[in-house]
Order: structure tokens, then C-alpha cells, then sequence
């Protein structure tokens, strides 16, 4: 068994906690959809904010040592973690599809009001 002095402990959301002093000064790089709220809403959002994140070299290392039952409780989590992000994005789509189709619907009804006059 290999041990770098780092421990891995498992949080009851079964999230890994990395007990390694490294992990506790390494500066925490936010997620996508942090990082899109702090966009304007209305610029084009570039490439990189929607492409999944890499893992660090320090979380590799980890996992690589990781035992199955912990990487299966990781991916566990993972999938959780997808399922709230997809949430998210879904409803983000909605509240801004909203006024396009407001938009649209309005554009329609004034058409109809002006066809209806003739």
C-alpha cells in the first residue's frame, strides 16, 4: 500500500475530503455555473465555460489510490452532482426562452390585430 501522507476521508454526502496539507491551501477554482452568473447575461459565453472541468493533478493522484468502494461512492456523488448542474442549466434555458417566446407571441397577436382592422 502506498501512503503520500494524504488521507482521503468520505463526507456523509460522500464527497472526498482530502486530509493532505496541500489540499487545505490550494485555492478552490469556482464551478460553470458560478462562473456564468458573474458573466453578463447577454454576451456570448466562450468555449471553455461550458466544457467540463479536468480534474487537478493532486485530485488524480488521489483517486489513483483510491479503493473501489470509495470510487464507486465518488461516482455516486458525481452523478448527483450532474443531475442538480442539468437542473440547473434546464431551468436557466427556460427563463431565458421565456421572453423570446413572450416576444414572439406578442408580435403575433399584433399582427392578427392589424390583419383584423383591415
Amino acid at each position: 500500500s502506498f501512503d503520500d501522507g494524504a488521507s482521503v476521508d468520505l463526507q456523509p454526502d460522500h464527497s472526498p475530503s482530502y486530509g493532505s496539507p496541500q489540499a487545505a491551501t490550494t485555492p478552490v477554482v469556482a464551478s460553470a455555473p458560478q462562473q456564468q452568473q458573474q458573466q453578463h447575461p447577454h454576451l456570448p459565453q466562450s468555449p471553455l465555460a461550458s466544457s467540463p472541468q479536468q480534474p487537478q493533478p493532486q485530485v488524480q493522484k488521489l483517486l489513483k489510490f483510491m479503493n473501489y468502494e470509495q470510487l464507486e461512492q465518488r461516482l455516486a456523488s458525481l452523478d448527483k452532482e450532474m443531475e442538480k448542474e442539468l437542473a440547473e442549466t434546464k431551468k436557466r434555458y427556460t427563463s431565458k426562452r421565456q421572453p423570446i417566446l413572450d416576444a414572439i407571441e406578442a408580435k403575433q397577436q399584433k399582427r392578427q390585430q392589424k390583419l383584423e382592422e383591415f
